[in-house]
Formats: structure tokens, sequence, C-alpha cells
């Protein structure tokens, strides 16, 4: 049977008798953790007019769901960083190549403040995710190709908020400068 150590979340793997649970040691931690065996599956007569009464059939879900849902989490904060990472980049490279105006706290808290937001959106989704999966609705879990993707596009939603925040920003002071102008 394999589970995982409550402690440090290392994948451990033992033999547990039918009919009663174990003690296991982890190595990693030297936690005890208490194994019990697995449920037997409970059968569900369903009426079948023909057949008579049957049991359901029962799909078990294919691989471990604990590791999936763990590597969605670390690619979800891997997305994060390459958010915030890309974003500094993007206005550090604006700062030096066009000198934009302003002093650098104000803007790396902009970025700061989105990126902010956008973790816990990120993580908000995430906790969805895995409440849906342990309640035992179905949800797809992702590929490593489409949590790559994910990566990547917020690397580049990064670049670009820099870029859309000085559109932004040339946007307010043109409307600004349109306002006072009427005034005179």
């Amino acid at each position: 049977m394999n589970f995982y150590c409550p402690r440090c979340r290392l994948p451990l793997h033992a033999e547990v008798p039918r009919g009663r649970a174990s003690l296991v040691t982890c190595p990693s931690c030297l936690e005890l953790v208490t194994v019990h065996p697995p449920a037997p599956l409970p059968v569900i007569p369903v009426s079948d007019g023909e057949a008579g009464d049957r049991p359901l059939e029962y799909r078990a879900i294919q691989g471990d769901i604990e590791a999936e849902l763990q590597k969605d989490m670390r690619f979800a904060v891997w997305g994060i960083a390459c958010f915030g990472a890309m974003a500094v980049i993007g206005y550090i490279a604006l700062k030096t190549r066009a000198g934009l105006p302003g002093d650098a706290i104000y803007w790396l808290g902009w970025i700061g403040g989105v990126t902010t937001f956008l973790a816990i959106v990120t993580f908000a989704r995430h906790a969805r995710r895995t409440a849906q999966v342990r309640r035992g609705m179905g949800v797809r879990m992702k590929t490593t190709g489409e949590r790559v993707a994910s990566v990547v596009v917020l690397g580049i939603t990064g670049l670009l908020l820099i870029g859309l925040t000085i559109l932004a920003a040339m946007a307010l002071l043109f409307a600004a400068c349109v306002v006072l102008s009427s005034m005179r």
C-alpha cells in the first residue's frame, strides 16, 4: 500500500495485513505512521431490466492523485515565480532602455501587488480542484505539457503586464492633459 508520511510528505510503501493496522516508521523524519488496510469497495445493486441485479462497475483512478496534486502545486508556484521574475526583468529592461519615470519602489510595489493577486487566484483555483478531487468529483488531472504551458503563459503575461501598465499610464496622462487643457 502506498501512502505519504504526514510530517515530511515522503512517499512510503508498506504491506498491510488484512483486517488490522500496522505501524511504519518514516526513514526520513522517524515519524510513527499508523497504516490501516484499504476498505473494500462496496457493491451497490443496480436494477437492470434483463439481467436482474448486478454490482456497479467501479473504475479505479489511474495513478497517485496526491502526487499529481503536488505536481500541480509545484508548477503553480513556478508559474507565479516566473510571472514575477519576468515582470521585474521587463521593468528593468524598460527602465534602462527607455528611462521610465517615477521611483522604482512604486513600480516594484505594483508588480508585487499584481503578483500577489495572481498567486491568490492561482492557489484558490488549486484549492478548489483539490477539494473536488478529495470529494470524489470528476476532475481531469493536467498533463505535464499543460503544466509547462501554464508556466510559459504566466511568464509572457508578466512581460505583458509591464507593457500594458505603461500604455495605461500614457492613456491616463493623455486624458489628464486633455482635461487640464479644456479647463483653461
